[in-house]
């Protein structure tokens, strides 16, 4: 989104849809140039791991795929201090 307002030499657009990530990630990567997916980042070292839809997407897309983090995520639940979460990023 930030991309789109500034004068990057690139084209950036975002889209809300309706339906299941797993029917719409493949189809969306048929046609893009690159997938930009958040995480949930759930904590501790499932964060560290692709959700389904991160690794459908990167199985399934035929672009790049790129799994941004949730600023502020916890890697290590003993030693990282707790957070709060960052702003929502919405990408395409």
């Amino acid at each position: 989104h930030v991309a789109a307002q500034g004068d990057t030499g690139t084209d950036v657009g975002y889209d809300g849809l309706d339906g299941l990530p797993g029917a719409l990630l493949p189809e969306l990567g048929a046609t893009a140039r690159l997938l930009v997916l958040g995480s949930r980042g759930r904590g501790g070292f499932r964060s560290l791991l692709l959700g389904s839809n991160g690794l459908a997407a990167a199985r399934d897309a035929e672009c790049p795929v790129v799994v941004v983090p949730r600023p502020g995520r916890e890697v290590d639940d003993d030693e990282a201090p707790a957070v709060a979460p960052g702003p929502r990023v919405v990408a395409g």
